[in-house]
């Protein structure tokens, strides 16, 4: 893929079978566009309404089905 992301990205991911957190930043996102396509559909997929998304060689679910998202820190980062 050319270019290059404005802001740094992070999307964060459970391993379903394993439990463990990641976060897929843009030296991931940017190899291909299948892995923002695949990062993005397991992001979406949230337990009790979707299964879990098959990519990277795991089941994926969405990071804040395990680790809240603190909105408002994001907020004052954004405007700082």
């Amino acid at each position: 893929m050319s270019g290059a992301f404005a802001r740094s990205v992070g999307i964060g991911l459970v391993n379903m079978l394993s439990g463990d957190y990641a976060i897929m930043n843009e030296t991931v996102l940017a190899q291909s566009m299948q892995n923002i396509i695949d990062t993005l559909f397991s992001s979406f997929t949230y337990p009790g309404f979707f299964p879990p998304s098959k990519a990277f060689g795991a089941e994926w679910i969405d990071g804040a089905s395990v680790n809240s998202l603190d909105v408002l820190g994001t907020i004052r980062h954004c405007r700082s």
